[in-house]
């Protein structure tokens, strides 16, 4: 299969619920209504064509009714300009004395093995099962006015009589006659009622003629929104697409059909807070599925990025591997019979799946009895567990995932303090989850889950305050080159719900290292160079100063998201184009990944899912870490338990009194483990220590960070 890497224009690396803000299940946050919304569109449409490349698109293959090899055939652009999206198709026919031409918009297959879509006419049960459609709508103009051409849908192979899986329906017109069209975009509809649709090959076709555009050198028309409705809604497995389109002739419209993993895990904890539980659950299925039925790894495992859409192939589509499988980004560009795919999608960085598990675990609470959630979600901690555990005479954590194209892709070695974060909480709810029905595998969650605190403790400065972004490729170098905002807003939402850290950070603290490093007018920036402000961050800091009390300061930052957020509740990635974020993201120029080079990573002024996710949490005041409302004004603090060590340091020294006897050990700044003991009652002395920051633990609870 043939690649080529284009420009990323943004990168996503990445219960209970308080009924102040829900009820009855009805959203009281308008980003939140926008989630259900999109939801609720793709349950209520299956569509033809919507834009160039949409994961959407259901009738992907292209055939010429009346091909000929002594003259063109008609020629469609699917990336001509649209007033209602990314793109609309442009039919250009020049006429030849009494030919007709026409083109069908149709299914096809892959075979296994094959790396092109076949044209397949009824010979393989590749139709989809449309009942319940009650119209086909579209939407068509002409470039002069006075274009004739008739549009139908259905009749593929309907009367051949060696088509085993012919549509079950002949062809079906919205006019039996020729349609004059209009100069201005017109709309039309096929009705669909007392229609056999539970096979339809044939989505949409037009045919025109010579006889009937007389006089006409050649005719030019346009289609765009080529939708089939329903008025019940269909309930399917998928993913929301991440960022809204943009024309194709821009250089990050490529990006319009990705659907980040985690950009839709947090949306279905949205839709699960606001009592969207069945939208929830179409989400949890799509991610499900897309980790069982990858196109080429055979294990539990999530790729950072799939097509929006429905997420499983196109029937008679199968994976090198002979089965189903879920759809990655891309587009196939017939100029080349090339499919082109992303390098970053393809790939895997482990934050986004502990993202993954906490959505999958929260549908699961709300859905116990589908027990699948869970059964995957303890596999993608299993995976993590099995390749990406470094142990702590390694620096500790879990490494980044692997990046590129199987069967061989890149290992990444660095260790991200986000990713940390993640794991730390997804772990930690998934020993919970499974303390009764498998103690073992508890024990073993809970392990990593301490594992992953301790090295995001050990990133944690108590000097500035502040969280650093993690390791350099060694996994054990602190980068210190960049300093991001969510490492340090994460880190406080995942942190307020435990106990054993009351020692180890002043979140106070921490909110003086943002104010004074990433404030940007009434938002915040993802960087320290502040030249824009990052929505998704300013709805993470909303979250944090509400947490703290701050009402305020939480009612201004959420003001400024909602002053920007757009009629429809959505939000865009950043305030302007070419936010930077000081980090690169490796780009290839081919299929065997030669040329490898780093881009910027940038943030768009661009309708964002991810974006519109946070100012939800923001506006529902919940925090997605631990599913409780962040509303503490009241006591103006998060409140934490006395810790029951006390560590402190003198002259080399380190001393650790506790009430109970067990196993100390201490970390270095770079998670290294430098020292392990068994510790009685009372007071402990360690020494020598070299000059340096250390983390402590007793008993795998991290207590303090001790500075000599």
């Amino acid at each position: 299969m043939k690649r080529c890497i284009y420009f990323l224009s943004i990168l996503l690396t990445f219960t209970f619920w308080v009924c102040t803000s829900v009820c009855h299940g009805q959203s009281q946050s308008p980003a939140a209504q926008y989630i259900t919304n999109q939801v609720e569109k793709q349950n209520k449409t299956i569509a033809v064509f919507r834009d160039f490349g949409d994961g959407e698109n259901y009738y992907t293959q292209r055939a010429a009714l009346n091909p000929s090899d002594v003259r063109p055939n008609p020629e469609m652009d699917e990336k001509a300009p649209s007033p209602f999206g990314a793109s609309s198709i442009k039919i250009t026919y020049p006429l030849s004395a009494n030919d007709w031409n026409g083109y069908i918009f149709m299914t096809g297959k892959l075979p296994t093995g094959s790396t092109e879509p076949e044209l397949d006419f009824g010979r393989t049960n590749t139709g989809y099962d449309l009942s319940g459609a009650k119209r086909l709508k579209f939407k068509a103009r002409g470039e002069v006015g006075g274009e004739r051409v008739r549009f139908y849908m259905g009749g593929l192979a309907y009367n051949d009589p060696l088509a085993p899986y012919p549509d079950t329906d002949e062809k079906h017109y919205n006019n039996k006659a020729f349609v004059a069209l209009s100069a201005e975009w017109t709309d039309y509809v096929i009705d669909l009622s007392g229609l056999d649709l539970s096979r339809i090959a044939s989505g949409f076709g037009w045919v025109t003629n010579e006889p009937e555009n007389r006089g006409k050198e050649k005719i030019v028309f346009y289609l765009d929104e080529i939708i089939y409705e329903f008025d019940e809604e269909i309930s399917k497995p998928l993913l929301l697409r991440s960022h809204e389109p943009v024309a194709v002739d821009r250089e990050e419209a490529f990006i319009n059909n990705f659907a980040y993993i985690y950009d839709n895990a947090i949306a279905a904890l949205v839709l699960s807070y606001t009592g969207e539980h069945a939208k929830a659950r179409q989400i949890a299925d799509a991610l499900v599925f897309a980790a069982n039925n990858d196109r080429f790894y055979n294990t539990c495992m999530l790729r950072n990025a799939y097509a929006n859409g429905h997420i499983q192939s196109f029937p008679g589509w199968l994976s090198p591997l002979g089965k189903v499988f879920a759809k990655l980004p891309g587009f196939y560009d017939t100029a080349s019979s090339m499919w082109w795919e992303d390098r970053y999608a393809v790939s895997m960085n482990t934050g986004n799946i502990g993202w993954s598990m906490l959505a999958l675990m929260e549908v699961y609470r709300n859905a116990p009895q589908q027990r699948e959630y869970l059964t995957t979600a303890c596999g993608l901690g299993d995976y993590i567990l099995d390749n990406f555990f470094s142990p702590d005479e390694a620096g500790g954590g879990f490494t980044g995932g692997f990046e590129g194209w199987e069967p061989t892709p890149e290992k990444l070695t660095y260790k991200s303090t986000e990713h940390a974060i993640d794991l730390y909480v997804a772990y930690k709810q998934l020993a919970e989850l499974t303390l009764t029905l498998s103690p073992a595998a508890s024990a073993r969650y809970q392990t990593a889950s301490i594992h992953a605190r301790n090295f995001l403790m050990s990133m944690y400065d108590p000097i500035p305050g502040c969280f650093y972004t993690g390791t350099m490729n060694d996994g054990r170098t602190i980068n210190k080159s960049m300093l991001p905002l969510d490492t340090n807003t994460w880190g406080i939402l995942a942190l307020s719900d435990d106990t054993d850290v009351a020692d180890l950070w002043d979140s106070e603290k921490v909110v003086s290292f943002i104010e004074q490093h990433f404030r940007v007018g009434d938002g915040v920036d993802f960087n320290e160079d502040c030249d824009g402000i990052w929505y998704e961050g300013a709805g993470q800091y909303a979250l944090v100063l509400d947490l703290l009390g701050k009402a305020d300061d939480y009612a201004g930052i959420l003001a400024c998201m909602n002053n920007a957020s757009d009629d429809d509740g959505s939000i865009t990635a950043a305030d302007r184009d070419g936010v930077t974020t000081g980090f690169d993201v490796t780009i290839a120029t081919n299929e065997t990944e030669t040329g490898l080079k780093a881009i910027p990573w940038l943030y768009n002024k661009r309708g964002a899912l991810g974006a519109t996710a946070w100012l939800a949490f923001a506006q529902l005041r919940i925090n997605p870490y631990t599913g409780k409302s962040t509303d503490h004004s009241s006591t103006g603090k998060v409140t934490l338990s006395v810790s029951p060590a006390k560590v402190w340091s003198s002259a080399g020294s380190l001393h650790i009194r506790t009430a109970q006897s067990g196993v100390v050990r201490v970390y270095n700044f770079g998670g290294t483990l430098v020292e392990s003991l068994t510790a009685s009652a009372g007071e402990t002395k360690v020494s020598p220590l070299p000059t340096g920051r250390y983390v402590v633990t007793l008993n795998g609870n991290a207590y303090k960070i001790a500075v000599f």
